[in-house]
C-alpha cells in the first residue's frame, strides 16, 4: 500500500534492484557537493530536522508505528538484533539523521544497510497475511509517522513549516526505494494519511506503551507525570482510548497547547540543534 494524497494504492516490495534504481535517480538529480549530502544547509529538511525539540513528538511516532501490524511484527523480529525497544528506536533515529545530515556516501551506505536489515524481517501475521520489512506499505508508513511527528513538533515549538519540506520528503523516500506516490504531498495529505490508517492494538503495541510508561516511572515525580500526560495528549484520540487512557479530548488539547511554552528559538544552538546537524555545519565549514 502506498500513500498518495491520503489515498492508498496497492504496491509490492522494494527489492535490491529497485532500490539501486531509486538511488541512481537520486544521485543523478543531485547538484550539491558530497559534503552537503542530498539536501544541504538551505533545504527545508535541514531546517526542520535539526530541531532537537522534535523529540517531544517521538512517542506519537512510535505508537503510530506499532499499531501498524506489519511494522509491529517486523519490530518483534528485529528484537534479536537489539536489546530493547528503546535501543531499536534510538538506533533508527540516529541512522535517519545521518542520512539527512551526513555526506552523500554515508547516506547511500545507510540506505543499502537498512535495506539488507529489512530483508531479514519477514514472516506471517496472526491472520495469515505475509509481511516483509521492505514492503512498500511498511516503509511508507514509517516515513509518514516520522514526518507527522516532525511537522507537529516544528509547528508547536518553532513556527510555520518552511517551503519545500514535502519536496524534500520525496528525495528522502528515494533512499528507501520509494517515490512520490508513497509519501504525502502536502500538510492536508499528511493529516489524511494518519487519520485514515486503521488502528490495530496488538501485543507489540501494548508492550511498547508499557515500555514508555516504565521509562517515565524512572524520572522524578513531577517530570514523570508531565511526560506521561504529554505522551497521551499527543496521540490521536482513538489510539488513546484503545490504550486505556482516560484523558478527555479537552484535556489533551490543553496539555498540547501548554507545550508551546518550549520555544526552540530561545535556546542556544548547542542545545537547540541535534548533534548530527552541528557536525554537518562544522564539516562544511572545514
Amino acid at each position: 500500500m502506498a500513500i498518495q494524497d491520503g489515498a492508498r494504492v496497492s504496491e509490492g516490495r522494494v527489492d535490491r534492484a529497485a532500490l539501486e534504481r531509486s538511488l541512481a535517480t537520486l544521485v543523478a538529480e543531485t547538484t550539491l557537493p558530497s559534503e552537503h549530502g542530498f539536501f544541504g544547509p538551505r533545504s527545508a529538511a535541514w531546517r526542520v530536522l535539526r530541531e532537537r525539540a522534535l523529540v517531544t513528538y517521538a512517542p506519537r511516532a512510535v505508537m503510530l508505528q506499532y499499531v501498524h501490524p506489519p511494522f509491529a511484527a517486523a519490530s518483534a523480529s528485529y528484537a534479536a538484533y537489539a536489546s530493547s525497544p528503546g535501543a531499536r528506536f534510538e538506533r533508527a533515529i540516529a541512522t535517519l539523521l545521518r542520512m539527512v545530515f551526513g555526506t552523500r556516501e554515508l547516506a547511500l551506505r545507510d540506505a543499502r544497510r537498512l535495506h539488507l536489515l529489512h530483508d531479514r524481517l519477514h514472516g506471517v501475521l496472526d491472520d495469515g497475511t505475509a509481511f516483509h520489512g521492505n514492503d512498500r506499505a511498511s516503509l511508507a508508513w514509517i516515513l509518514v509517522t516520522l514526518l507527522d511527528a516532525s511537522v507537529r513538533g516544528y509547528e508547536r515549538h518553532v513556527g510555520a513549516l518552511p517551503d519545500g519540506l514535502f519536496d524534500d520528503v520525496v528525495y528522502f523516500a528515494r533512499l528507501f526505494g520509494l517515490d512520490a506516490r508513497d509519501v504525502p504531498s502536502s500538510r492536508a495529505a499528511l493529516d489524511s494519511a494518519i487519520a485514515t490508517q486503521p488502528l490495530a492494538i496488538g501485543a507489540e503495541a501494548h508492550a511498547m506503551w508499557a515500555f514508555l510508561a516504565e521509562a517515565e516511572r524512572r524520572r522524578e515525580r513531577a517530570a514523570r507525570h508531565l511526560m506521561r500526560g504529554w505522551t497521551a495528549a499527543t496521540l490521536p484520540a482513538s489510539l488513546r482510548a484503545a490504550l486505556g487512557s482516560r484523558m478527555q479530548q479537552g484535556q489533551a488539547r490543553a496539555i498540547e497547547r501548554a507545550g508551546s511554552a518550549l520555544r526552540a528559538r530561545l535556546l542556544p544552538p548547542r542545545i537547540r540543534y541535534v548533534e548530527a546537524y552541528l557536525d554537518a555545519v562544522n564539516r562544511i565549514r572545514a
